[in-house]
């Protein structure tokens, strides 16, 4: 894969049963509906939310977690990508290579 293909925008899934996409600050009710249920909360959190500025908060924790993701997958990449150009300018894999006796 090449650098400049790496996606810049969260991938969004999509099947007959589920929708996997990019949180929005649309989405903050839907996030303290979840969140502020014990049951669900219990797993993730140490308390339910209790007001929709801190379903917000997550939304906005999510966001530059994935960022940040992003930043350091294209930073490797890029780095791989680099690597690769060094390799093939330095003809480490020519064909001036003797054959080995057989």
């Amino acid at each position: 894969m090449s650098v400049a293909a790496f996606p810049a925008d969260f991938a969004r899934l999509e099947t007959q049963r589920l929708v996997s996409r990019e949180l929005t600050g649309q989405d903050g009710k839907a996030v303290l509906e979840n969140y502020s249920n014990p049951d669900s909360a219990g797993n993730f959190l140490d308390a339910p939310f209790a007001d929709i500025e801190q379903a917000k908060s997550l939304i906005d924790a999510f966001k530059a977690d994935t960022l940040s993701n992003n930043a350091r997958s294209l930073n490797l990449l890029k780095r791989l990508e680099f690597q690769l150009d060094d390799v093939r300018d330095k003809s480490h894999f020519s064909s001036s290579r003797k054959p080995s006796a057989q």
